[in-house]
């Protein structure tokens, strides 16, 4: 199962005028469904990842879409440990006024000329991934609140104060990333610690953020959902399984939805 997608399951029930919840889960797979499949179109995911990556050391660092520093650590003399640790006077993120970040170099007035230059495994960048909504580094906007309970860290249902939340988001708690996997009036069933973060204990009337991606593949989620939904009984199409849903739609439909609603831009490249 994916434990994420692009858009919510309110977004396609919206689109369809839908107003029951009877197919609330099946919703819920269908978007996920898509969302996968619009990862392996761009080759880039879009949610974001609390992470630890390595890199070859360099004069200039390429990366791919990170959102945020929270350490970087270099091997100099390719002993396997990291032993110098870099401030955020050392390097500067580019583009400098634009999300994500893909470049990485030295400032002129840090400590260090190059990052570890030669060696194979030369940087340690711990950090969030991801694309996200391309405009900001927390790609998350304030949408509800814990209700006045607090959670441990192994609750799966919660309580929640907000109607603009629904299944298929991802929210930010905290530290803590959750994702919705079925919501009924004011009680959230959810998976705890995702996209490498942490379940902790989070305190009455938390802000609940729910994050955001960029309005095109949100677009591309919802042309797939809505058309996957209403083709769903139809007979003699290809099927493809994607986690624990199958996928429907024929080929050729599925490359013409992502063809006209996702731009060339967000397509990732390989060298």
């Amino acid at each position: 199962m994916a434990n994420r997608s692009y858009i919510s399951i309110a977004d396609i029930k919206d689109s369809l005028g839908i107003t029951s919840s009877t197919d609330d889960i099946l919703l819920r797979k269908i978007a996920e469904a898509g969302t996968t499949l619009i990862e392996r179109y761009t080759d880039r995911k879009f949610h974001v990842e609390r992470a630890t990556r390595y890199f070859t050391g360099a004069n200039r660092l390429w990366v791919t879409d990170v959102l945020s520093v929270s350490t970087m650590k270099l091997d100099e003399d390719a002993n396997a440990s990291f032993e110098a640790t870099l401030t955020t006077s050392d390097y500067v993120l580019f583009p400098l006024n634009e999300y994500p970040k893909t470049c990485i170099e030295p400032t002129e007035y840090g400590d260090y000329g190059t990052f570890a230059f030669g060696v194979k495994r030369g940087v340690e960048i711990v950090g969030e991934w991801g694309y996200g909504d391309g405009e900001t580094a927390s790609a998350t906007s304030l949408q509800s609140k814990l209700s006045t309970a607090s959670i441990n860290s192994t609750a799966t249902s919660i309580g929640v104060v907000s109607d603009n939340l629904a299944a298929g988001q991802t929210w930010l708690m905290d530290s803590e990333q959750i994702y919705a996997n079925y919501i009924t009036g004011s009680t959230a069933r959810v998976v705890r610690g995702v996209n490498g973060t942490t379940a902790a204990i989070h305190q009455p009337s938390a802000d609940i953020n729910v994050y955001q991606y960029p309005s095109d593949i949100w677009q591309a989620c919802l042309n797939l959902a809505v058309e996957e939904y209403q083709q769903r009984e139809k007979k003699g199409i290809t099927s493809e399984r994607l986690g624990d849903y199958s996928y429907t739609l024929d080929k050729g439909a599925v490359n013409s939805i992502l063809q006209d609603s996702i731009p060339v831009f967000y397509r990732r490249l390989r060298f």
